[in-house]
Formats: C-alpha cells, sequence, structure tokens
C-alpha cells in the first residue's frame, strides 16, 4: 500500500506525524510549492479500447512528470493545477500570504497547503493559533476547498471547521472554469475567516457549561457505538483525556474539556498503532476531522449562548482582512 504521505514541508516545530521537509520559517505560496514537492502539473490523457478507438466522454488524469495514473474522469472534469489551488492565498491575503506547512497525500491524488494567519486568541488559558487550509484533488474524487482552521497550541490538537458548513469555507467542483470561478468567491473566501471568531465564542460557550461525569458519558455515547468493545474503550479514553490529557486539568468538568478530550483521542491516541502519515491525513482531511465537527456541534447543543463579553482574545477576533497584515493585503481580480 503507497504511503499516505508522499511529500510536504513544514516550518517550525516537527510536526507529532514527524512528516516532511523542514524549512527555517514560513514559505510564500509559490517557493512552498517547491519546497513541498508540488511543484508539477496534471494532464488529461485519452483513453483507448484494445482495437485502438478512443473511449467517448472520459480521460485519464495523470501527472507529467512520472506519467502516475490518478483516476478516470467524464469530459466535464476541469482540472485545477497545484498553483492555480494555492494561487487561492494570493486570492486573499496578497503577497503576504506565506504557507506554514504544504504536501501531497497518495501518490498525489490529494494536495493541501495551510497558511498561517498572525495573533493568537485565548480561551480560557488556551492560546490557539488560526491558519487556512486549501485542498484539492487530482482523480476526482472530491472538491477544491478552502476552510479555516485552529491549532490548540497546549497540546497541539487541530479544530477544523466542518467542511459540509457553508459558513465556514467553500468548495469549488471541478467543472468549467473552476479557476474562475475560485477568483470569483475571493470575498465568500474573506468572509469565511470570521468562523475564528465564532469558533472562539463556541468554545467560550463550552467552557461555561459544567457538565457531570454521566452527562458526559451521554454525550460521547451519542458519537461512538457503546454497544462494541472497542465502542466502550474509546469513550473511557476519551473521558480519562478530558479530565488528565495536556492542558485539561484546569478545564475537566466543562463541555470545552470534553470537547478536548475528543481532539486528543483523534489526533493522538484513537489510532495508536497507526503511522504517522495515515494519522495526519485522517486528522486533517479525513473521519477524524468529521469526528470533532460533529462532536462540537453536539457539545454546543448544550450550551448556553455567551454574551459577548465573555469572549477575552489576545489578539483581535478576525475583522476586515486589510487589518491582518497592516494593509498589505489585496483581493485579486
Amino acid at each position: 500500500m503507497a504511503h499516505a504521505v508522499e511529500t510536504m514541508m513544514y516550518s517550525g516545530q516537527v510536526p507529532w506525524h514527524g512528516l516532511g521537509n523542514a524549512v527555517t520559517s514560513n514559505l510564500p505560496w509559490d517557493d512552498a510549492i517547491v519546497a513541498a514537492g508540488l511543484d508539477w502539473d496534471v494532464n488529461r490523457v485519452p483513453l483507448y479500447l484494445a482495437d485502438g478507438t478512443v473511449v467517448p466522454d472520459a480521460a485519464a488524469m495523470v501527472r507529467a512528470t512520472d506519467g502516475m495514473y490518478y483516476g478516470t474522469v467524464g469530459s466535464k472534469y476541469a482540472k485545477v493545477l497545484n498553483r492555480e489551488a494555492f494561487g487561492t492565498f494570493h486570492h486573499i491575503f496578497g503577497d503576504a500570504s506565506v504557507l506554514h506547512t504544504a504536501g501531497s497525500l497518495h501518490d498525489g491524488r490529494v494536495v493541501w497547503g495551510l497558511a498561517e494567519i498572525p495573533g493568537e486568541w485565548t480561551i480560557g488559558n488556551d492560546k490557539h493559533k488560526r491558519y487556512l487550509l486549501v485542498t484539492t484533488t487530482h482523480d476526482g474524487s472530491g472538491a477544491l476547498r478552502v476552510y479555516p482552521t485552529a491549532v490548540r497550541v497546549v497540546c497541539n490538537n487541530t479544530l477544523a471547521a466542518s467542511k459540509g458548513d457553508a459558513k465556514s469555507g467553500i468548495a469549488i467542483r471541478h467543472r468549467g472554469d473552476a479557476v474562475g470561478r475560485l477568483k470569483e468567491k475571493a470575498m465568500v473566501l474573506a468572509d469565511s475567516l470570521g468562523w475564528f471568531g465564532r469558533y472562539q465564542e463556541d468554545c467560550t460557550r463550552l467552557l461555561n457549561t459544567i457538565i457531570n461525569k454521566e452527562q458526559s458519558r451521554e454525550l460521547v455515547s451519542e458519537l461512538l457505538n457503546a454497544d462494541s468493545t472497542q465502542g466502550k474503550r474509546a469513550i473511557d479514553l476519551i473521558l480519562d483525556l478530558a479530565s488528565n490529557g495536556a492542558g485539561n486539568r484546569a478545564v475537566a468538568g466543562t463541555a470545552y474539556g470534553l470537547f478536548q478530550g475528543v481532539t486528543d483521542y483523534v489526533d493522538h491516541a484513537r489510532q495508536p498503532g497507526q503511522s504517522g502519515e495515515a494519522r495526519m491525513a485522517n486528522v486533517t482531511l479525513g473521519s477524524g476531522a468529521a469526528l470533532k465537527a460533529r462532536a462540537l456541534e453536539l457539545f454546543l447543543e448544550q450550551a448556553p449562548v455567551a454574551t459577548p463579553t465573555a469572549v477575552t482574545p489576545s489578539a483581535p477576533v478576525i475583522g476586515p482582512l486589510s487589518d491582518l497584515f497592516s494593509g498589505t493585503m489585496a483581493i485579486a481580480d
């Protein structure tokens, strides 16, 4: 079986999955493509029957550099090159866009880039960092997606917005002028960064919501199969992490602590024997991200609406994009 991570770059500390090419600092998006090994294109190649007849309305997607086959697509499929996908960061941030990490999964079938947004905010005593994730596929299996994500500094938990929530990002199908539609939605992309403010308010609500052990078990049982041995073990582990995980003792007994127990479980304990590359793919883009999104939604149903004064950011909640980089941002035409 092919490794989940094919190539990758990162700046700063070695990621918990231990993968990738280390660089000394965040890189401009076009330099990040080279450092991450993503400086390649994909081509549409005709398909032929055994007698030499061209297969109508179908083509193979292959990598130009080595002929790697990614999948078969229909005549309406529109390819989006890596540089075009990563150009999203320039559409939003202009020349100030820098990437913290980028790479490819499954031999290049899936490509992603993560831009770090300046500033942190605090929920309780927890510091969080802000990022914007862009990901696309070359095998016809998915859309180009752009959505915000946050990282809890104390334990490096990745807290992704739900990919199914239109308010937290966008999805561009590989149809027609996909790159043109991406540029047209630049303002939607800018608005999606308001997710950080909503996420901060949501987590403050969770922090202010006290739940006992019985309630915690009931909630987590709605996320996992409590009737199976594996499910029961997972529930017990999440409940233990909610109280004893990194940074969680101070928030134990709250819905926020329980949410961090779920993220600890997904990011670090769900499959202890799994390779770092497979864990990274699952946490960022797979079922692990979906489980965290479901947990956040479920736990918020138990939480009262917080007042604006309950939120105490250590950096301003995101407002106009022009404020983020002291006027250096630009939305491309």
